[in-house]
């Protein structure tokens, strides 16, 4: 069977949780939907579907529930255009590839404009397609990303004019709301002073009432400011202008049976507007309801516009990191330097980058050395040196020298483009405890309805039915769904884009949930707790003056390890000047060591067991305890059959690893040490940081075993390691966070990515994770409560429908600015006991 395939769309035209959740509903029915996540702060949709379902399907199922998904025109200069024939060969490839919409092209300009769905196909496929036919091109924009983010800025800054407009036609209204409840409360005033004349002695009664009355007969003479043919006149072309994107939305939901936040507010000022044109011809000069209806819409539309911003700015980590990389590379090409567009980079270019240069893309250093400022992918503020056969990676900065680079990665392959497609997809993701949420929001609009309904005729029949049309009008209006669909994508958002900026990479929301109630952190040792470089310390030769031939024989074979143990003997030995045996048939026991065959001679090279199973018996076990009891892993060697001695090496333990411990045993978080290593050596290393329990002599097979024995307590288990041989222990935690400084393998393996190698990363990553659903709850527990006490307030008379759309549009507003507060929270250090006991109170 196929593997799934996972489509990240972006969707137009949602304006609440209803929304969202009308999406999922309708494109799930579809055969072969496996999941589908509709994030409506993000604006995406990710479906995950089988293979045999098109992905056109997908895409015109959301068009029909009255969404759009948008396309983006790549506008190219394309060399190679000579002759109809080649023009037709480009149309021919891009209407066989996924995605594309359509090809034009205009020869005398030599420009190429495809039309395609992001998410389906990308800039970096259309490229590639072109350049593997033939065809030369210049021209792209940065990426796609950049384009999604340029677009929305179109679109807001043409709803913001839209909204001054509106805000000055409709001033009149608020002016006039504003006069009349003043006017309001001097009447109630005036009435009490009436009142307590009743007391008063006749002279002094008579003055007060020949001073009043002209007031009260003017207020009473005078209930409208602007008379009903003028408030028409404004307030027509707010209904059907800035009211219209209310009106479609509204009609698309009704027409798939179901309703959004769009017809509460199309049926509120609908109604309301109506009343006003019938009142209006009829010649009532006192009503209320066009301006109403103008002010409803303009503050609602107010309320979007603060939304839209908000949304900007908690989606602005992403853009930022786009934009990250260089601009230009400088390619060697015949010998000759030439300036091309980095995403027109090819694997095996040689590039040349100067002393205060970003560096375009991943590669390897073919020529020269310098010192690299890695910090915007690691956090770490020193600058890192780097040498011939290095690596470097793509947006990191070259501070001295000139340095040749031979370019490993395609643009799509780099790690700042994993990093951002990282990002993307945890901003689009989806966490728990919002499908609640969303679920109450797809309920909540026709309960409001039934709900206005109920208000209408109670209200009609045992009081004024002006009074029923404005309490049912208020509570239309003032339901805001839109609350609900956005506390936790917004927060997420926000949380997400901070963490990468401090080099922590969350893979979607849903780990951000999760990591928040871990109760048990399992480290592995090497890597993690330690430098991960190990160092050579002692040389015990079984046969005193054989050091040289000690080394020889272990240091032949280990050069062929990938295990650092075995590369620090290999590199010692090069240190000493020692020269190397030629070895052959290596064989590496996974967590023991090696055996090969060295100058002739049957070689093993690891622990006491691995050589215990080859018959060899002789070594010196107290000595061997005595360096293990010193926090020193000690490897064996034997050459045909005789024990030659020992060689001990210590990993130094990382200068934040004790305090990191005591913060995370500070949260009450039950900490535990994983290794390979013997007991003595797992025990002096969980002595010097604070750690009381300890696994040791672990097979790296095993790791997984441990932490699912862990898992079946009860307890959320988080698991820490370098994110290469604890993959499978990374996958079988409820959490995986892997120790890394930016290499593949580290994003790949874990739940959340660490790019620098210090442990604060780890306490960063929880603490970040508390606040994060702290900020959820008290978004949830805001709209729900807003919901819960504004709708049936509106609904008994005491909100007029002016202020039931003011108090709509902040309640949305308020929940997304919350979320913004995220970007304060202190990253990079140590959490103090303060700012523990804040967010423990959850």
């Amino acid at each position: 069977m196929s593997a799934a395939k996972v489509l990240t769309l972006p969707v137009e035209g949602m304006t609440c949780a209803a929304c969202a959740a009308r999406i999922e509903k309708v494109v799930s029915k579809l055969d072969g939907i496996q999941d589908i996540n509709v994030n409506l702060a993000s604006e995406k949709a990710q479906v995950v579907f089988d293979p045999a379902l098109s992905w056109k399907n997908v895409v015109e199922r959301i068009q029909k529930t009255g969404y759009h998904v948008p396309t983006y025109t790549l506008e190219l200069t394309v060399h190679g255009l000579t002759n109809k024939q080649r023009v037709d060969q480009l149309q021919a490839i891009f209407a066989k590839m996924d995605g594309v919409e359509s090809c034009s092209v205009d020869v005398n300009a030599a420009k190429a404009y495809i039309t395609y769905i992001p998410g389906v196909v990308n800039q970096t496929v259309i490229l590639r397609s072109m350049q593997e036919a033939g065809y030369e091109t210049f021209g792209a924009s940065k990426a796609d990303i950049l384009s999604q983010q340029k677009k929305r800025r179109r679109a807001y800054k043409r709803d913001l004019l839209i909204f001054w407009a509106s805000a000055i036609v409709s001033l009149p209204f608020l002016v006039e709301m504003v006069v009349m409840a003043v006017m309001g409360i001097m009447s109630a005033i005036m009435m009490l002073g009436m009142a307590a004349n009743m007391n008063m002695d006749a002279s002094s009664a008579s003055t007060a009432t020949a001073t009043s009355t002209p007031l009260m007969l003017w207020m009473s003479s005078h209930q409208r400011l602007i008379p009903s043919g003028v408030a028409l006149l404004l307030a027509t072309p707010i209904q059907f202008v800035t009211g219209w994107r209310f009106y479609r939305g509204a009609y698309h939901a009704l027409r798939n049976r179901t309703a959004t936040m769009d017809v509460l507010i199309a049926l509120g000022t609908t109604v309301a507007y109506v009343t006003g044109v019938i009142l209006t011809f009829r010649g009532d000069d006192n009503n209320t309801y066009c301006g109403s209806a103008a002010t409803i819409l303009t503050l609602v539309f107010m309320g979007k516009m603060i939304e839209a911003r908000a949304k900007q700015k908690s989606g602005a980590a992403i853009e930022s990191l786009a934009k990250m990389g260089a601009q230009v590379a400088h390619v060697l090409r015949d010998g000759v330097e030439v300036d091309v567009a980095v995403e027109e980079l090819d694997i095996g270019d040689v590039i040349q980058v100067r002393s205060g240069e970003k560096i375009p893309t991943d590669g390897q250093v073919v020529a020269g050395s310098s010192m690299i400022d890695e910090s915007f992918l690691t956090g770490e503020s020193q600058p890192v040196a780097k040498n011939i056969g290095d690596v470097v990676y793509g947006a990191t900065v070259n501070q001295m020298g000139m340095l040749t680079i031979q370019v490993t990665k395609s643009s799509e392959e780099t790690v700042l483009a994993q990093i951002i497609r990282l990002v993307d997809e945890a901003q689009g993701s989806k966490a728990s405890v919002q499908r609640l949420a969303d679920h109450i929001a797809l309920i909540l609009v026709p309960t409001v309805l039934v709900i206005a309904l109920e208000a209408f005729f109670l209200w009609g029949f045992w009081g004024t039915w002006s009074r029923a049309l404005g309490a049912a009008i208020s509570a239309l209006v003032v339901a805001c769904p839109c609350s609900l669909g956005l506390a936790t994508p917004t927060a997420i958002m926000v949380a997400s884009g901070l963490g990468a900026e401090h080099g922590i990479l969350v893979k979607g929301g849903e780990y951000l949930e999760v990591a928040h109630k871990v109760k048990t952190i399992i480290f592995d040792k090497t890597g993690t707790v330690t430098e991960g470089k190990p160092m050579v310390t002692d040389v015990i030769p079984n046969v005193p003056q054989r050091e040289v031939l000690l080394l020889k024989h272990a240091a032949s074979l280990e050069t062929y390890s990938e295990h650092p143990l075995g590369r620090s003997i290999a590199d010692y030995a090069t240190t000493q000047h020692i020269s190397l045996l030629p070895a052959a048939d290596i064989h590496t026991i996974s967590g023991q060591g090696m055996t090969g065959i060295v100058h002739g001679c049957p070689v093993i090279v690891g622990s006491a067991a691995l050589l215990h199973a080859h018959g060899i018996n002789d070594i010196d076990t107290a000595l061997a305890a005595k360096l293990e009891s010193q926090a020193k892993t000690v490897v064996h060697v034997a050459s045909s059959g005789v024990y030659l001695g020992a060689i001990a090496l210590a990993d130094k333990v990382k200068p934040d690893a004790r305090e990191t411990i005591q913060r995370l045993k500070d949260m009450d978080i039950d900490v535990w040490l994983i290794t390979g290593d013997n007991e003595r050596t797992a025990a002096a290393v969980a002595a010097q940081i604070g750690i009381d329990q300890v696994m040791a002599g672990v097979m790296p097979m095993d790791k997984a075993k441990k932490v699912a024995e862990l898992n079946k307590s009860g307890q959320i288990v988080a698991m820490v390691g370098d994110g290469i041989n604890d993959a499978p222990a990374l996958a079988a935690a409820h959490v995986g966070i892997a120790m890394g400084t930016g290499a593949d393998i580290a994003i790949d393996a874990a739940d959340i990515a660490i790019m620098h190698s210090r442990m604060t990363g780890v306490t960063d990553a929880i603490y970040l994770s508390k606040r994060t659903m702290r900020t959820i709850r008290i978004n949830l527990f805001w709209a729900f409560i807003y919901n819960a006490i504004a709708i049936p307030v509106a609904a008994l008379g005491a909100f007029n429908p002016m202020m039931a759309g003011a108090a709509m549009a902040f309640s949305s507003a308020s929940v997304v600015s919350n979320s913004l507060l995220l970007k304060r929270v202190k990253l990079g250090k140590l959490p103090n006991r303060e700012q523990q006991a804040e967010v423990s109170l959850q």
